[in-house]
């Protein structure tokens, strides 16, 4: 599946949303009927074991958001046997369901294993989640955002192992993992309208 064909994936689930006078922020939820701070949407997540990829929404407390931020989607791959998971991409959302920023974090915020960005590479390019029910919508369009997305992606993924590099100097590779003042550790913001409006011509 090419670019634009992501591309048009991306474009299709938000204009239907929009049509029913909902959103993706509306959509994670899955039914919920309340969004409460630090619970996952699905409660068990949203997991696809054909090809080994998951997700879940989920907002921190007002304190620890950004102003324009409602929630956030954590985009993981199992290994084969699937016992360890390495997080791919974290994806915010505004309050009116439209995606604002790229992110990785430190290790101890998801309890990932954690691979290298040439690691997260593979990954990356053959990712794809699809599920049935209510969240395949969802599903569907982090797949298309992961490829439409590719290059900021890896490019975080690079930007991690050095800032990983960096600060493993002075603490230590283990201790600067499980630092807890480190969380978010790269990030980038993002127009969703401004690169489809340049694929999709």
């Amino acid at each position: 599946m090419g670019t634009a064909r992501h591309a048009d994936a991306v474009a299709q689930v938000m204009a239907r949303y929009a049509q029913a006078g909902s959103s993706l922020c509306v959509g994670a939820l899955s039914g919920a009927a309340q969004f409460v701070e630090w619970r996952h949407y699905p409660k068990m997540d949203a997991i696809d074991p054909k090809n080994r990829t998951e997700f879940y929404y989920h907002a921190h407390s007002v304190s620890e958001r950004l102003p324009d931020e409602h929630g956030h989607f954590h985009v993981f791959s199992r290994s084969r046997r699937g016992q360890h998971f390495h997080h791919l991409l974290g994806l915010s959302l505004n309050s009116v369901g439209m995606p604002t920023r790229l992110f990785l974090t430190n290790q101890w915020v998801t309890g990932e294993r954690w691979i290298s960005a040439i690691q997260a590479a593979r990954l990356l390019v053959g990712f794809e989640c699809r599920i049935q029910g209510r969240l395949a919508p969802i599903a569907r369009w982090l797949t298309g955002m992961v490829h439409l997305y590719q290059k900021e992606i890896q490019d975080l993924h690079h930007a991690r192992d050095r800032w990983l590099a960096s600060q493993s100097k002075a603490e230590g590779i283990g201790r600067t993992l499980a630092d807890r003042s480190h969380h978010v550790v790269v990030q980038q913001r993002i127009d969703v309208l401004q690169r489809l409006s340049k694929v999709l011509v």
